[in-house]
């Protein structure tokens, strides 16, 4: 028998280790194993169950703003462009005072645009923001219908300062070109109010759409208008303004086909103007 003291193969503290491993009472040897139950599977959640209370989603890790974000980028170009369009045809088939008063029109009716937009329309997004989407697009009429009853007086006031400062146009041609800057002043507004919302509720693409209607509609007009003839002084404005009404009503049939039946979320007018009006005055300041 070999001694541990001398043999290095042999360590004398094996014996005093217990290299057995741990077990639970119901796996020693010669006890019983109790049986472990099964784990059932986990039934899938619904939509509205992984939505919690009112049916409402999930907040995403971010996927679905990489996924909206090619529309977003899309939306911007589009509306963009047609502005674009429009600058090219004044400054290449308008004279000088023709092209000042489509400035002083075009100005006034940004300016407009500010009234309902900064007193209205952004605080009603900003309270539908915690809303479903669906909620937030049926509220759409009602937000546009309140905004427009703001925007009609301020872009009509906007649209008379600007033509009486035009004194080389004839009176008659600077009412008309004004007439048309209202409908400007108060469906602009109104088509990126629902843009916004249309982003705001998870529907980029549905926005990029508008914009999309929006261009194609103002090179459309800008081709017929100039084939028919019609003063050039008249083209920019009625262009601009057809491309705002045709997308606009395209996409309040779109946010309705959308958002389907179901709830209204409640409008809060005391709110929102109470906010609103201090974004006003800060609107008005930077634009004027």
């Amino acid at each position: 028998m070999s001694d541990p003291e001398r043999d290095p193969g042999i360590d004398p503290r094996a014996d005093l280790v217990d290299r057995r491993p741990t077990t639970a009472e119901g796996d020693r040897p010669g006890s019983p194993r109790t049986p472990r139950t099964p784990r059932s599977p986990r039934s899938p959640r619904s939509p509205r169950d992984r939505g919690g209370r009112g049916g409402r989603r999930e907040r995403d890790d971010g996927g679905g703003a990489a996924r909206s974000l090619p529309a977003g980028l899309a939306d911007v170009g589009l509306a963009s462009l047609t502005s674009f369009v429009v600058g090219i045809d004044a400054a290449r088939n308008l004279d000088a005072v023709s092209l000042g008063l489509w400035g002083l029109i075009f100005s006034a009716y940004l300016l407009a645009a500010v009234v309902p937009t900064e007193f209205l329309l952004v605080p009603l997004e900003a309270a539908l923001v915690s809303r479903p989407g669906d909620e937030q697009l049926r509220a759409v009429p009602r937000t546009m219908v309140i905004a427009a009853m703001v925007g009609v007086p301020a872009s009509m006031l906007a649209m008379a300062l600007a033509a009486s400062f035009s004194r080389d146009v004839p009176a008659s041609t600077a009412g008309r070109v004004a007439a048309i800057g209202v409908v400007l002043g108060v469906t602009s507004p109104l088509q990126d109010h629902l843009r916004r919302l249309l982003h705001q509720a998870g529907w980029s693409a549905g926005a990029a759409a508008v914009s999309c209607v929006q261009v194609v509609v103002v090179i459309a007009a800008v081709i017929g208008l100039h084939a028919a003839d019609v003063d050039s002084i008249y083209v920019p404005p009625l262009a601009l303004a057809l491309s705002n009404v045709v997308s606009l009503l395209f996409g309040v049939l779109a946010a309705r086909g959308r958002a389907g039946a179901g709830t209204h979320p409640p409008v809060r007018l005391r709110r929102a103007t109470r906010v609103g009006g201090w974004l006003l005055g800060a609107g008005v300041a930077d634009r004027a």
